[in-house]
């Protein structure tokens, strides 16, 4: 295995499942990862075993690791008993924060709706797909599909749709998830988009968007947003006077009381909403270009950044070739 591959297996697989011990990492289920057989894997095992040492010789835990930690603690005893337990977003969760509200949860000790979870596998951004039975959660013939948004318009919300076309999108267990029946609770106008032949192009036609959203349809700057952040955005916004504010990890949105067009990164609006989005894809290597070669991860960052918006979105795509996605 090389460098990279060493990370990426042990970022998806050894830490993210809390991995301790060479015959959990033979026998573990590796969804969403290339297949590895045995005899690799022994291979590869003395390298995460001694890099595992290192972190507890040096008193460090990565996120993971502290998640783990928390879990044994949670399931010896050394933390408090809840009566119930929320949890949104849980499609973004790895196995050992599964097996972590797992274990925070008094599922079976004759609580009312011990466990409540919240997820979308439209959205998961940052995690392959983990079922929720494999950390001892039984959604099967208990679960409710949401079906109506009130926050994009029918109209967003069906381009955003298109995103994930053709994918099978997971019910955050071991079965595809539906579409039908689902609906906005209002219209709104067609998603726009613009073909641009570079960024400098792209840049003008999303500040000329803009404009006319803040001088004809009295949008104050604050709501409208434009992912992802780039340098010729800001040149030229700085160019016609028009005020912005960089989205940084971490951060909060100052809100209403903090003008400025909001610039940031597609994950990192994720979980916002804006009465205006721009999406700026017109670099050809963009997954918007060639939606029917990207991976599921990039497509569902493009559809949450896609639903962020409640009225109106404008997509640049590159000039030089039609979009994947039929628009």
């Amino acid at each position: 295995m090389s460098r990279d591959e060493i990370r990426e297996e042990f970022k998806w697989i050894i830490d993210a499942n809390g991995i301790e011990d060479e015959e959990a990492y033979l026998t573990t289920v590796r969804t969403g990862r290339p297949r590895l057989d045995r005899q690799g894997r022994k291979r590869a095992w003395p390298v995460f075993r001694a890099f595992l040492r290192g972190l507890k010789k040096r008193n460090l835990l990565t996120f993971e690791g502290a998640i783990h930690q928390a879990r044994l603690a949670a399931e010896n005893g050394s933390v408090p008993p809840y009566t119930h337990v929320l949890v949104d977003e849980v499609q973004d969760f790895s196995l050992e924060a599964l097996r972590l509200i797992r274990a925070l949860s008094p599922i079976g000790q004759g609580t009312p709706d011990p466990l409540c979870t919240v997820g979308d596998g439209h959205q998961r951004i940052y995690r392959k797909k983990i079922p929720l039975s494999r950390a001892g959660i039984d959604i099967r013939g208990r679960s409710r599909r949401l079906k109506v948004n009130y926050r994009t318009s029918e109209e967003i919300r069906k381009y955003a749709q298109g995103i994930l076309k053709g994918l099978d999108i997971d019910d955050l267990d071991e079965g595809i998830t539906q579409t039908t029946g689902d609906h906005s609770a209002f219209r709104g106008t067609e998603p726009m988009i613009e073909r641009c032949v570079d960024e400098m192009a792209e840049a003008e036609a999303i500040v000329a968007w803009i404009e006319t959203l803040i001088e004809a349809h009295g949008f104050s700057s604050h709501e409208i947003c434009v992912v992802p952040h780039k340098d010729a955005m800001v040149k030229t916004l700085s160019q016609k006077g028009l005020s912005f504010h960089v989205l940084k990890i971490n951060e909060e949105d100052p809100g209403p009381n903090y003008a400025g067009v909001r610039l940031g990164s597609m994950m990192r609006i994720k979980g916002l909403e804006f009465r205006a989005i721009a999406m700026a894809c017109c670099d050809p290597a963009d997954p918007m270009n060639r939606l029917e070669e990207a991976d599921l991860l990039s497509r569902c960052e493009r559809y949450v950044a896609a639903t962020r918006a409640r009225e109106h979105l404008l997509i640049t795509l590159a000039a030089s070739r039609e979009s994947s996605n039929g628009r």
